[in-house]
């Protein structure tokens, strides 16, 4: 079920009063010409007395359920962010993460915003080579993961210094404690406000000609993501949203983390593999109003034939 173009203002309309600067003055309360993506994505939501809205509904692979407020994000990255700050890392430095969908990957990502560093996403179904690729072309400076992946960072040409979820092992006793990390001081330093044309972002495109190109993604991007979320997806502020896509690629990154969270609404993962009846499952347990997927997604679910009376039990409205 899509919303009607009724439901909609007129695009011309739309473009009549549009203006850039109206859009980042949206995502900004600074207004000084700079940005932070942790400042636009939580910290100006909690300043904004919002903190007690659920940034992150996420159901595990046990079907256990997690929350995250906007405060909460706002407290726990800030022990992350105060833990990197000692490690000696900063503005412009890539930080690699290879976690599930999961509560300890947002955090991840906002604690690296909020530093000014480079958030660089590892697919979690990468091997040893992939992984090996991207860390050499990108200089990173820590890798983030836990005990079922990390194997995949053994052997590599370069390896940075690894914070693991679950602690050091015995194959691996140099590891850092993420469960360390996280009661670390909080980050007393105001995030950086850097030049919109800084990345916040360190991607790879998927190779399909050719090796992957690293694209590194300025924090003037984020207009774009707002923007997207607002038009396309027509997100709005009493949503429930879902997008299925996995944050280890752009469009799981954008508009599952980023876009959200730009417009202060909550987004939900699930860490379980993909199937059409678990997706179906999902949509219903957590009443879904806003659902968004890869059109290999779409592809799938509609061959199950699993949706088509679908629309009767659920509460899709885009």
């Amino acid at each position: 079920m899509t919303a009607t173009s009724t439901s909609l203002p007129p695009y011309s309309s739309f473009l009549e009063s549009f203006s850039v600067d109206s859009v980042v003055a949206k995502l900004d309360d600074h207004q000084d010409g700079y940005l932070n993506a942790f400042d636009a994505c939580c910290g100006r939501h909690v300043r904004q007395g919002r903190g007690d809205v659920l940034a992150l509904v996420h159901e595990d692979t046990q079907g256990q359920t997690h929350t995250l407020t906007y405060s909460e994000l706002d407290q726990q990255s800030g022990q992350l962010a105060g833990w990197f700050k000692s490690q000696g890392l900063g503005e412009g430095d890539r930080i690699a993460c290879m976690l599930p969908r999961s509560v300890n990957l947002l955090i991840t990502v906002l604690a690296t915003w909020r530093i000014g560093a480079v958030y660089q996403p590892l697919f979690t179904a990468f091997g040893p080579d992939a992984v090996d690729y991207r860390l050499s072309r990108a200089d990173t400076k820590l890798v983030i993961t836990d005990r079922v992946n990390r194997y995949k960072f053994d052997g590599l040409s370069q390896c940075p210094p690894v914070l693991a979820v679950g602690g050091a092992t015995r194959e691996h006793p140099n590891d850092h404690d993420w469960q360390a990390a996280l009661t670390y001081t909080s980050m007393s330093d105001r995030p950086p406000r850097l030049s919109p044309d800084k990345p916040f972002l360190q991607m790879f495109t998927s190779g399909t000609v050719g090796k992957p190109k690293g694209v590194a993604v300025p924090l003037s991007g984020m207009t774009a993501f707002a923007l997207y979320m607002e038009l396309a997806v027509d997100l709005r502020e009493d949503d429930r949203f879902w997008n299925m896509a996995d944050p280890g690629w752009a469009y799981g990154l954008y508009y599952a983390i980023a876009g959200p969270l730009l417009l202060g609404v909550t987004t939900h993962f699930c860490e379980a593999g993909f199937s059409a009846e678990g997706a179906l499952a999902f949509m219903k347990r957590h009443r879904i109003t806003n659902f968004a997927a890869a059109p290999t997604a779409y592809r799938l679910m509609k061959a199950s034939g699993l949706f088509d009376d679908a629309h009767q039990a659920l509460t899709l409205r885009a």
